[in-house]
This record gives structure tokens, sequence and C-alpha cells, in this order.
């Protein structure tokens, strides 16, 4: 995506690739007041974004047409590969306005639903500003084993090691926040 109009990018305050985390890429990112993207290709990837703090009206451009909807705490967006976003616009409507944004990468996801599970054709839609409780409580346990101090990542997080498996340690089965 190319970002336009509104100039700044949004604030990175938190990234997985600046910890031990070893399960799915996330970063949580402070929302600017206002931003415009123009879409370029595909979505390479899923992802889940989580809006964790303040509200944001958003107003998406797509392949089936123009979207309107508000985010506001523990809301959900799901992003699936290969949606064509043609543009996304925002405003904060309250702030600060902070998301988690979890990038769903195929070698994990391959990892925990293999091909003989029945989930594993599976395909995920976009969803806008839905309210998942429990998808909420799993993207924020995410972020708190990201950010735990000198732990490995829990094994139902981890992606696989070269040899295809994930490797278990018994000390990180469980993992706590700061």
């Amino acid at each position: 995506m190319e970002e336009a109009a509104y100039g700044d990018r949004n604030v990175v305050l938190l990234s997985s690739t600046q910890s031990r985390w070893s399960g799915f890429p996330l970063n949580r990112q402070g929302v600017l007041a206002k931003g415009y993207l123009k879409g370029g290709a595909p979505s390479p990837s899923h992802s889940i974004v989580l809006t964790v703090a303040g509200s944001i009206g958003v107003e998406v451009g797509g392949a089936r047409g123009q979207r309107r909807f508000v985010a506001g705490p523990g809301s959900i967006t799901i992003w699936p590969k290969g949606f064509h976003l043609r543009w996304i616009s925002w405003t904060s409507l309250a702030r600060p306005c902070e998301a988690i944004n979890v990038e769903l990468d195929a070698a994990s996801l391959a990892h925990l639903a293999p091909s003989e599970d029945a989930l594993a054709d599976v395909a995920l839609t976009h969803e806008f500003g839905i309210a998942d409780p429990t998808l909420a409580a799993l993207v924020q346990l995410m972020e708190a084993c990201a950010t735990a101090s000198g732990r490995p990542s829990p094994p139902a997080y981890r992606a696989p090691s070269r040899g295809g498996t994930s490797t278990r340690d018994p000390q990180s089965e469980r993992c706590s926040g700061p």
C-alpha cells in the first residue's frame, strides 16, 4: 500500500520483530488522527486488526464497493489474503487510538491447521469492526506473550522449526504479560 494524503505514518508502539516472539508477526500502532491509503496489490497475507483504545471512523473502497464502519475498543477487522483494497480513509473519533495488527503468515497457519485438519480448507472473509470477544482476548494474549521479557512463545503460537515441527519447551508452556 502506498500512503497518500494527510502526512505522517502511524506510530509503531510495539513490534514483535523487536522481541523473542516466534509466533505470528504482530505490531501495536498509535493511529493518526486522519489518514488515507491508496491501495495497490491484493493483500499478501491474512491479517486481524484489534482496536484496543479510542475509536475510529473508517471508510473502505474495495472490489465490492464502499463500506463505512466505526471501530471502537475490542472491535475486530479481518483482512483476508488476496483482499483488494482500492483505498481506505479514517478519522479518529476518540483519542488516543491504538490498534494491534496480527499477520497470519502461511507457515504458522499450516503448522496450526495441517492439511488433514478440517479447518485447513476454511477461507477467511473480510469483516469490518465486528465484536468477537474471544478473538479479541486471543490477540491481546498474543501481544502479552510477545512483550513478555525473556520468554519464548508458547508452542500453540510458535512457527514451525526448519524441520517442520515446533520445538516444545515445557518451561515456556505458560506465558504471562509484563
